[in-house]
């Protein structure tokens, strides 16, 4: 399966799923839910040291957090987006790469509701 398809099969089981509590939950919740989609649909051994080149999609690492201009959130790098955790549990994936940057893929609410905090 592509790994276009194979996200779009992340982020609906991610909206899915029951929200979490905090930021650890939240990146738990974020790499448990990807590893299974790329283990049941990509074919490609789950092996983060080939991220460059074996075309599996891998859940932000916690030494690639990068400054977070947003108090009460945390920001990750990945290929295509910027992933924000908020303490609260809720987690954002926002497009990188233009034509679409800026465009929100998902906005999924911590557990008490919220939204991520947004800059601002």
């Amino acid at each position: 399966m592509h790994r276009s398809q194979r996200f779009a099969l992340f982020l609906t089981a991610l909206e899915g799923a029951p929200p979490a509590h905090d930021r650890a939950s939240a990146h738990r919740l974020l790499a448990e839910t990807l590893n299974r989609i790329e283990d049941a649909h990509s074919g490609v051994v789950n092996d983060p040291d080939n991220w460059i080149t074996d075309e599996r999609l891998y859940p932000p690492q916690e030494d690639q957090e990068q400054p977070s201009p947003i108090p009460g959130a945390t920001l990750f790098y990945s290929r295509g987006h910027n992933i924000w955790i908020g303490d609260n549990g809720a987690v954002r994936f926002e497009v990188r790469r233009r034509p679409h940057s800026g465009r929100i893929e998902l906005d999924k609410p911590g557990a008490n509701g919220a939204l991520c905090p947004k800059p601002g």
